[in-house]
């Protein structure tokens, strides 16, 4: 039998009842009735039938999703309690089911894959516009073609699968709780040869020295910090370098403690001689636990590196390495770029992001072995490593010196 339960953290009583996966295994089933746990002002309803309006809800819940009842009892449930609350008591809605499995996300996800299903939540929304507050239900597979050709004319075909997939797995968790009976996601055909035809990916490449030199002279002090220590470190990326904390720093033993927040992987970065020096110049100077605190702060804030990304790209544009002005990214494009309707964001060839290449081929020019090579950046896999080196003429030629002579 289902039970309901009052959280101090919502006003509604929330219904807990367990349910039996395909696999045979129960699980814990945590839902909002949407029941108040005091009467509303001027409510006629006492707290007690209160309680037992949400009892009824949760057993609906309960045998809905074991497959005891269809969709269309728990609905007739609802309806039987519209007329005896005289207030409309209806499935969730859109938004609200979507606020509702992002809570549940938030504890047993990990950032970054929080942060994905969050902004995918959050465009799915904004394209319904007010009818995010219709039931979810009312959602349709035209609707979802709509909404994936939405997609697609703003985001690049990678970007545009990561959100269609999020919202299709929370439509997929209704589904398997028998609130839906089909996911209208499902009748959705992906847009692949399209997407293939209309990319406009720009391949990576790295800096030269020149630019580097040039990009380090209009940096400011943090900046100038940020970029060399992600070049010291084997190019880490910016959120990884942003969020750097003097208590990854041991300067007794020598070492320099990351873990990357993509992969979650540690690396273990030994204090060579520059690097040392740049983070011991630092220390002198703190302000915050942070190495770079004007950076976290701002990274902390978004939750993402959206800004300091944008921030770097500045200085390219300043420095005359880039044609657009990143600071008009997105939306904002079509002020300076193309018709009202593109709203694609611009990729460029150098980024932040180049400094990892900038790395991978300044130690393969340096005569390092491969696999430390690999192992310094923090790639998986050889084929990973690969689209990041770019050898130079005088490697090739050095290559060449090495066959024998005939």
């Amino acid at each position: 039998m289902a039970i309901i339960r009052h959280l101090p953290t919502s006003r509604f009583w929330i219904a807990q009842f367990a349910w039996k996966h395909p696999s045979g295994k129960w699980k814990t089933i945590t839902r909002s009735t949407k029941i108040p746990i005091e009467p509303p002002p001027n409510s006629t309803q006492t707290a007690r039938e209160l309680r037992q309006d949400a009892q009824k809800i949760a057993d609906s819940y309960e045998q809905t999703a074991n497959g005891k009842l269809k969709d269309v009892h728990i609905r007739r449930v609802i309806s039987e309690m519209a007329g005896l609350t005289g207030k409309l008591i209806r499935l969730p809605s859109v938004k609200e089911w979507m606020d509702e499995r992002l809570a549940l996300m938030i504890r047993n996800k990990k950032e970054n894959t929080y942060r994905n299903y969050s902004d995918a939540a959050k465009l799915f929304c904004e394209w319904l516009g007010e009818k995010k507050e219709n039931p979810l239900d009312t959602i349709t597979p035209l609707m979802m073609d709509d909404f994936q050709n939405w997609l697609n004319s703003r985001y690049a075909p990678t970007t545009r699968k990561k959100h269609f997939r999020a919202i299709k797995h929370i439509f997929d968790i209704a589904k398997s709780l028998n609130i839906l009976t089909t996911n209208p996601c499902d009748a959705v055909a992906h847009i692949t040869a399209l997407s293939r035809s209309v990319s406009t990916s720009i391949p990576r490449r790295p800096f030269s020295l020149p630019e580097l030199q040039l990009i380090l002279a209009n940096s400011t002090e943090e900046w100038r910090s940020m970029i060399l220590t992600s070049l010291y470190t084997g190019g880490q990326r910016l959120g990884d370098i942003a969020c750097l904390t003097w208590d990854a720093v041991d300067f007794e033993k020598g070492t320099l403690y990351i873990r990357t927040q993509k992969r979650g992987k540690p690396l273990v970065v030994p204090l060579w001689n520059r690097l040392r020096a740049l983070l011991e110049e630092r220390y002198q100077h703190r302000t915050s636990e942070h190495i770079h605190p004007s950076a976290a702060q701002k990274y902390l804030h978004a939750g993402k590196a959206s800004p300091l990304s944008i921030e770097f790209g500045k200085i390219l544009y300043t420095c005359g390495l880039v044609e657009r002005d990143p600071t008009l990214a997105g939306k904002r494009y079509k002020k300076q770029y193309g018709t009202s309707q593109d709203k694609t964001r611009h990729k460029n060839a150098l980024s932040f992001h180049s400094l990892r290449y900038t790395a991978t081929t300044l130690l393969h020019e340096a005569g390092v072995p491969p696999m430390l090579v690999q192992k310094i950046v923090g790639h998986d896999s050889a084929k990973i490593h690969e689209g990041y080196a770019a050898f130079s003429l005088r490697e090739s030629e050095n290559a060449f010196n090495r066959l024998p002579q005939l």
